[in-house]
């Protein structure tokens, strides 16, 4: 297996482990935002890495922007659907008021899409 593919796989695997411990990451730490950040940036730096043999956009390329698409979707529908959810569950991300701001701003600077 090609390093790219490879890296492809450990993003692939680092958003499905973080979307299945979205909601007691996001409860349990204030650490959460620094998280988020860390892995926008890394993955930004994964996206950004030139592909070994293609023109285009690599298989590296195509799995960050499709696991930062499925991360965000998952995590404003999750914030969308809280006004439904218990009290304790509608704070998940009201303990953290930038962070839609920063998580544009990161994507904005990292990102050409």
């Amino acid at each position: 297996i090609a390093l790219e593919e490879m890296q492809a796989r450990a993003v692939g695997l680092l958003t499905k482990s973080f979307l299945h411990y979205l909601r007691p990451l996001s409860k349990a730490s204030n650490e959460f935002p620094l998280l988020w950040q860390r892995i926008l940036t890394s993955y930004g730096q994964y996206y950004n890495q030139t592909p070994l043999f293609t023109d285009g956009p690599g298989v590296l390329q195509e799995a960050v922007k499709e696991s930062l698409r499925n991360m965000v979707m998952v995590m404003a529908t999750t914030t969308a659907t809280e006004i439904h959810d218990t009290a304790e569950e509608h704070r998940v991300f009201q303990q953290y008021p930038r962070f839609w701001h920063v998580t544009m701003e990161i994507l904005a600077a990292q990102f050409d899409f």
